[in-house]
């Protein structure tokens, strides 16, 4: 183990020779059978001062390993303090893994409804300015009319053909169209029905 370590100087490097000792430690306290053996090692890997602690963490939260021991050492020593000392132990480290993955929970919970109810508010605002800029354009669109453009809009939201419309303010069919040219381009629209939708 020593020799594995003082090979390798890189942080990288350490971490992996870590969580392989970390393993085959593991491994020999299995093969000893004998939960004392199996006890100390667990000392050593839980210890919080060791590098090891992170990964008997991440171990405990996923191998049966400290239920397997915790069984074995209540077979064989029931009444011993040292069992009494690692049920606790197990029970302490499993409830602040608990404990951690709920506040990390609520954390991510508590970030993601932020940031929705944020998303929602704003686009609520967007969509708000979007219809008083729309609103405002189309009053300063209609305040830019001419007399005469604006009569050819009552005459047009009146349903009414360029030659009627031409016959009824007295000017001829081209004079019409050339004032609905200009009132497609002021107005912004495309289409006689999109005039007819605007308000007058």
């Amino acid at each position: 183990m020593r020799y594995d370590f003082a090979e390798f100087r890189s942080e990288a490097n350490r971490k992996v020779n870590t969580k392989n000792w970390f393993r085959q430690l593991q491994d020999f306290g299995l093969k000893s059978n004998e939960p004392l053996v199996e006890l100390y090692i667990y000392d050593f890997l839980s210890d919080k001062r060791n590098d090891t602690y992170p990964y008997y963490i991440k171990d405990l939260a996923t191998n049966s390993y400290y239920e397997s021991l915790q069984n074995r050492l209540q077979e064989q020593y029931p009444n011993a303090p040292f069992t009494q000392f690692y049920i606790s132990e197990i029970a302490t480290d499993n409830y602040s893994l608990t404990l951690n993955q709920t506040d990390v929970d609520f954390k991510w919970n508590r970030i993601i409804y932020f940031v929705l109810f944020a998303s929602i508010i704003l686009n609520l605002l967007l969509l708000l300015k979007l219809l008083k800029q729309k609103r405002n354009k189309k009053a300063i669109s209609l305040s830019k009319l001419t007399k005469q453009e604006e009569r050819i809009l009552t005459l047009i939201h009146q349903d009414k053909t360029n030659k009627e419309i031409a016959a009824e303010i007295f000017v001829s069919l081209s004079t019409v169209k050339t004032h609905i040219n200009n009132l497609y381009k002021k107005l912004d629209v495309q289409s006689r029905e999109e005039i007819k939708a605007l308000k007058h």
